[in-house]
Formats: structure tokens, C-alpha cells, sequence
């Protein structure tokens, strides 16, 4: 199928965009700078440049089997201000209307992001798709959000499908990201009572559920995306430290939360215990049910102070090719910000293999450093580790994955890493190493574009 994406560039899109790819489907998107998207999008794509908030596309889209709109402002990215509700309100009800008058013809299926905060606070009542919209703001959006839907069945779509969204676990992103810090500082602890309900899903089974409404004809309506196993945030907390080998931090009261979050602290306070059964009807096979086997799987360094990055890119060019260039020591230098003045200064093979080892000096905010590198696996053209035996960190794992999708390659890059003086160093310079790290990756991906000519 033809398939026009929103919202590509997000924790969602981003994802579900390459598993879209690899089943054989073709992936339009809109964004608001084509230069932008193609740069960052980790899967072969066409883009429209459009900004759907101010205007509907133009020229009129032609050939789309399917929208999948996950197009939004996050909910919880800042304080509710009036303009900031506004603006998360707008970024839902105005694209979908401007999406929805962009079309010549309406596509068969309408695939639209909603959330479960649409049921409100529902204390220990069961929600199920048929139940009630609640009260509150993020109700209201919700409702208004999933009017957007139902406006592109009076269209003309076939088929629409409103996927209520619980908080979404993934190691890339998005609720748990957000939570990460105080808990594994140890003062991490239960919101209120903790007796509120948490419906969670994990990002794999979110890609899952988006391909089989996609994929199942049968499916229309409102569908909750959450795992079977909803918890309390009590039970929630103890789960997350354990994975995180933290222990619990006290209780938050609900009068702190109200004055860090303003009206926001309602939905961190409000309990939504919301049903799979649908889904399972649907004979959607969730791969993670539980919440300890899901955090196990985005948090895979449960080790104290233990970090872990990835970053991926999309390019059009053949697996072995790319391999090859990654896979030559000297082209490191090409794909190091030149502030790091990283240069290498001895191999013990002529050629990266397995056991190769490499020496290298650079500057870290001023401060020269010395590095080397042992090849621990290579595996060409699919992957290399090289792990640091001398460097800046305690630990230093770095995963160089390469696959083959569409017509070009996926390159995935892996790091798990430990700052020296353990949880001191973490808690002292965690944030300014994932700084760097973002600043680092985000050179490379530009190095890259421009060495495989991504345009």
C-alpha cells in the first residue's frame, strides 16, 4: 500500500515508519522541511513539505491507500499555560482538518492517534472502548481530536480506526525517558496514593497494533493501545527500580505535584485503568503483557549509573558499501565534530577486523584525552563492536548495526556507557555527556547525508 505518514519524525513514527518498509508498503510523509525530515528519518520516504497547522497541501494528494495521522503536540512536554493548551488542542483538530481537505479523493483507510486520556480519571473502573469520554482538558482534546476522525468518514474513508494511545515505553523516548532521572537518583517515589491506574504499552507493540489495523479489515473504531496488564503507580515504581537497581524515593504529594505541574498534575494524578480485550478479540499477540519483562527490554543496562544511546539513519545505498566506509578507521575523523580534534594515532591492523586495535587522541570540552578502541566482533557487512579499553568512561560498549531496507540501508548505532566515580559521576555529568552525544551523532548524520548524498 501507498501510506501517507504524520507525525513521521516522532518516537512513534520514526519506528513504525521502518517496520511499514520492511513489510513492503511505500511511505509518503509531511513535514514542514523536507530537507529536515529526509535527514533524520531512519527509513526510505517521499516528503511533502507542508505545514498542516496553517494550510491544507497543495497541490491536492492523488494515490494514497492510507493515512496514518500521529501528527501532535506532546501533552507533556511544558507547563499548560492558555497558549500551550491552545497550541496542543490546534496541533490535533486544525491538521486533521487541513490533512482531511488535502485529498482529491479520501483514502480507503484513516488511521488516527488518539490517547486514553479521553476517559478521564476514573479511579478502579474498567475502560473499555465503549466506555464514556471523561472530564477535564485532555478529555476534551481527545474528544475533539477523534471528531477530526469521524469528519474523514463522512469524507469518505472506508475505513477509520481512532488508536487511543496509553503511555508508551521505550528506551528512545516519551514517558519513561521523562521518569528516568529521579528514579535512578533514588528519589523516584509514588504520585499521591499510588493508587492511580497506569495503562502502558510497549513501542514494539505499538508498531504491532498500528500495522494490524493497517493490515486487519475488521477492525474499525476505537481501539486502546495498552498492554493487558495495567498497574498502580505504586506497583509501577517498584517495578521501574528494580530494573533500574535504584530503591524507592518517598512518596510525592499531590500538592507538590500541583505546583510543579499546574493543571497538568490532574493527568500525572488521574488513574485510567483501561482494557486490552478488544485488541485480543482482534487476535493481536502482544509480545510484552507483563511490566517487568517490558522494562527489561528498554532499559537493557539495569547496572547503576549505567546509560544507553542509539541513533539511527536511513541511506540510499547498498549495505555492503556503507559497511565498508564505516568500517575504515580513517573515515572516524571525517565523522568527528572538529572541536573533538580527533585524530588516530596508531592501528595494529591495516584493516578494522576482529581483535583490531586503535589508538586515538581527542579534546573533550578542552581537555586532551587518549582512547583506544579493541574490535570485539565483526561481522561484514552486518555489524562491528568496538568496546574502549582506555578512555574517558568506565565503560564504553558501541554496537555499528547495518540492515538492508527498501532500497538502501538502515544504519542503527548502539551505546551502552558509564562515566567514571560511578553514580557521582552520573548524577554529576550525566546530562552534559548526553548532551554531547546528541551534538556528536547529529554531525555524523549530516557527514553521512552529505558523503551517500541524501537530498
Amino acid at each position: 500500500m501507498k501510506i501517507l505518514m504524520t507525525g513521521a519524525t516522532g518516537l512513534i513514527g520514526t519506528q513504525l515508519g521502518i517496520e511499514l518498509v520492511k513489510s513492503g508498503h511505500q511511505i509518503v510523509v509531511v513535514s514542514r522541511s523536507e530537507k529536515k525530515a529526509k535527514s533524520v528519518l531512519p527509513f526510505p520516504c517521499q516528503v511533502i513539505e507542508a505545514d498542516l497547522m496553517n494550510s491544507e497541501i497543495s497541490p491536492s494528494i492523488d494515490f494514497i491507500d492510507a493515512v496514518i495521522h500521529l501528527l501532535g503536540e506532546g501533552v507533556a512536554d511544558q507547563k499548560w499555560s492558555e497558549s500551550q493548551k491552545e497550541k496542543i488542542l490546534k496541533s490535533r483538530t486544525l491538521s486533521t482538518q487541513n490533512l482531511i481537505r488535502s485529498f482529491k479523493v479520501m483514502p480507503k483507510i484513516w488511521i488516527q492517534a488518539s490517547a486514553i486520556g479521553l476517559y478521564g480519571d476514573r479511579k478502579d473502573e474498567v475502560l473499555s472502548e465503549s466506555s464514556s469520554s471523561g472530564e477535564g482538558f485532555l478529555a476534551d482534546v481527545c474528544r475533539q481530536w477523534e471528531a477530526g476522525a469521524d469528519l474523514a468518514e463522512e469524507k469518505g474513508a472506508a475505513r477509520v480506526v481512532k488508536a487511543r494511545l496509553g503511555i508508551v515505553l521505550s528506551s528512545q523516548g516519551g514517558a519513561l525517558k521523562k521518569m528516568l532521572f529521579p528514579f535512578k537518583a533514588g528519589v523516584g517515589g509514588a504520585l499521591s496514593s499510588g493508587k492511580q491506574w497506569m495503562s502502558w504499552i510497549h513501542i514494539e507493540d505499538v508498531v504491532g497494533l498500528f500495522k494490524k489495523c493497517l493490515e486487519d479489515n475488521t477492525i474499525h473504531g476505537p481501539l486502546n493501545f495498552v498492554s493487558p496488564q495495567p498497574e498502580t503507580n505504586l506497583n509501577f515504581s517498584k517495578k521501574l527500580v528494580n530494573q533500574l537497581d535504584s530503591f524507592l524515593g518517598p512518596t510525592v504529594p499531590a500538592f507538590a505535584m500541583r505546583l510543579l505541574f499546574g493543571e497538568m498534575a490532574d493527568v500525572l494524578l488521574g488513574s485510567q485503568r483501561v482494557s486490552a480485550d478488544k485488541a485480543i478479540e482482534f487476535n493481536y499477540q502482544f509480545k510484552f503483557s507483563e511490566l517487568q519483562q517490558a522494562l527489561k527490554d528498554v532499559l537493557p543496562s539495569a547496572e547503576e549509573s549505567m546509560e544507553y544511546f542509539q541513533s539511527q539513519q536511513f541511506v540510499q545505498a547498498p549495505k555492503a558499501k556503507v559497511f565498508d566506509f564505516f568500517s575504515q578507521a580513517e573515515n572516524l575523523e571525517k565523522l568527528t565534530p572538529e572541536f573533538l580534534n580527533f585524530k588516530i594515532t596508531s592501528k595494529s591492523t591495516e584493516k578494522i577486523e576482529k581483535g583490531s586495535k586503535i589508538e586515538y587522541q581527542l579534546k573533550v570540552h578542552g581537555v586532551p584525552l587518549k582512547w583506544k578502541t579493541l574490535i570485539e566482533e565483526f561481522k561484514a557487512p552486518d555489524l562491528f563492536v568496538d568496546t574502549a579499553l582506555k578512555s574517558p568512561y568506565q565503560t564504553w560498549h558501541h554496537t555499528h548495526l547495518f540492515e538492508e531496507l527498501g532500497d538502501g540501508t538502515l544504519i542503527t548505532d548502539r551505546v551502552i556507557y558509564k562515566l567514571p566515580v560511578g553514580y557521582a559521576g552520573w548524577l554529576v555529568g550525566g546530562a552534559f555527556v548526553k548532551g554531547d552525544l546528541n551534538t556528536i551523532f547529529d554531525f555524523r548524520r549530516a557527514q553521512v547525508a552529505e558523503t551517500f548524498k541524501i537530498t
